[in-house]
Formats: structure tokens, C-alpha cells, sequence
């Protein structure tokens, strides 16, 4: 088989750096980039706010703690003295 295309394909030209098709294009990318996506901004925002845990959820965390304690031999109140 022959590698020849069966169709013969125009050169593509290369315009000028400055030509009004490159404009549109630079143009209308700065306005691309400069919109906030508001999806996204919502979905940063809230991951990045500290919020509390529920009380359900600080009682369950301090049943852990101590299971683990008791689990380790370490008694629930021991505070750990090493230094970082």
C-alpha cells in the first residue's frame, strides 16, 4: 500500500502577527482568563473555611481516643510530653 494521501490537503498559511483574526483571539482569551469561574470559586472557598465539628461528632472522636487508650495501656487523661 502506498503511504500517498488520496486527497491532496491545502498549506496552511500563517498570517501576520498583528492581523485582526489574532487580536480577536488575544482579546477574547484576557477575557477568558480575567472570569472568575464561579463554580469553582465556591467549591475553594469552602474547603478552605475551619469549621467546628458538631457535638455528635466531638463525643464520638473522645470515645475513640479513649478506646485506643485503654486499647494501648495508656490511661485516657495522660498528656503526651514529648517534644516536637
Amino acid at each position: 500500500m502506498s503511504s500517498v494521501p488520496s486527497r491532496i490537503l491545502k498549506k496552511l498559511e500563517i498570517g501576520a502577527v498583528d492581523d485582526s483574526f489574532e487580536r480577536e483571539a488575544d482579546a477574547v482569551a484576557d477575557r477568558v482568563m480575567q472570569t472568575p469561574d464561579r463554580s469553582r470559586a465556591a467549591l475553594r472557598d469552602d474547603a478552605t473555611k475551619v469549621r467546628r465539628k458538631c457535638a455528635a461528632c466531638e463525643e464520638e472522636e473522645e470515645k475513640q481516643r479513649q478506646a485506643a487508650g485503654r486499647a494501648s495501656g495508656q490511661r485516657s487523661d495522660q498528656r503526651c510530653t514529648r517534644r516536637p
